[in-house]
């Protein structure tokens, strides 16, 4: 983007998602102390990641593992596989195969780098008859259901509506010969001031979703969406 000083990239801190998804994972894990289930203080995990080397992949994956280690949380990687499509129909076979392997009763977390992994991971999660809580990240609208009926335990937003928007506020911008920021809430983050990464200048809270207790222990609601 340094070579160009007609470019501008829409997104979001690629950190913040992982953070997110750790803090919910954290404030869960604390609540439900039955989701230990060999009762030795450690939160067994098993990943389903994106694409490697993606930069969302790679941030989402690095920051929710140290945001938990960071909270005093001791972790345990059962397993770990990344899908270069990031799909459903992937993460439904690898669930399935975790699941009929040595460990499938020791899995205590689910984590998944988008929700299309984790409802794949859902769907064989409930074919196999077992009850594990699955994160995932995007907040899509069948996320939402899922957790309102207590089939999936938290998401992150990744507001995708709000960059659209910006980014064609943006171009309409340079069109008119406008400032780029223009009537755009945002700040420019680029060393030379013409490129851009839009950082949100909002508060994020937790807001539960509506649903069923917990399905293990006496914690909070069944999911959450974290924005």
């Amino acid at each position: 983007m340094d070579t160009y000083d007609k470019v501008w990239y829409v997104g979001v801190d690629m950190a913040d998602a992982g953070i997110k998804q750790g803090q919910m994972i954290i404030a869960d894990w604390l609540a439900n102390p039955d989701w230990d289930l060999n009762d030795d203080g450690i939160l067994d995990y098993v990943l389903l990641k994106g694409e490697p080397g993606h930069p969302d992949a790679e941030a989402r994956t690095f920051e929710v593992l140290k945001t938990i280690i960071d909270s005093g949380i001791t972790v345990n990687e059962l397993a770990l596989q990344a899908s270069y499509v990031w799909s459903t129909a992937e993460a439904n076979n690898t669930m399935e195969t975790w699941l009929s392997g040595s460990f499938a009763g020791q899995i205590e977390v689910v984590i998944c780098n988008n929700d299309g992994m984790a409802f794949g991971a859902i769907q064989a999660i409930q074919a196999a008859g077992y009850d594990i809580p699955v994160y995932g990240i995007d907040a899509l609208l069948q996320a939402l259901d899922m957790i309102g009926d207590g089939e999936m335990q938290g998401t992150v937003l990744y507001d995708g509506v709000t960059l659209a928007k910006t980014s064609i506020d943006m171009a309409i911008n340079v069109v008119k010969g406008f400032e780029i920021t223009k009537d755009i809430p945002y700040t420019l983050d680029s060393e030379s001031g013409t490129k851009a990464r839009l950082r949100a200048a909002v508060d994020r809270h937790r807001g539960t979703a509506p649903g069923p207790a917990a399905r293990r222990g006496d914690g909070p609601p069944a999911g959450a969406l974290w924005l």
